[in-house]
């Protein structure tokens, strides 16, 4: 019982010491921060996206959700990889057409 507790009290003492509960949070944190850095950086663009051609994306979310795109985070991560050229052509038909 005296070396399990001896054992126990050497491991925390040496965890305390090191704070190696601190570096492991700010470990977490920075992986959790990198992923949501993307998804704000696409919400952003995708932002933008909706401000020039607010037209054109409601159309391409509506069809998008027609063919079967579950999620908001792949219409927008496909929305993006589309070049602004092509959203400016969407954004005048669709004007055309109201």
């Amino acid at each position: 019982v005296v070396l399990v507790t001896i054992t126990i009290l050497t491991i925390r003492t040496i965890i305390n010491r090191t704070h190696f509960v601190g570096i492991l949070q700010d470990l977490m944190n920075n992986i959790f921060n990198m992923k949501n850095s993307y998804e704000r950086e696409l919400y952003n663009k995708y932002n933008i996206l909706m401000s020039k051609y607010p037209i054109a994306i409601s159309q391409y979310e509506s069809k998008c959700w027609k063919n079967g795109i579950k999620t908001s985070y792949e219409i927008m991560e496909s929305a993006t990889k589309i070049p602004d050229s092509e959203w400016e052509i969407r954004e005048r038909e669709a004007r055309q057409n109201l």
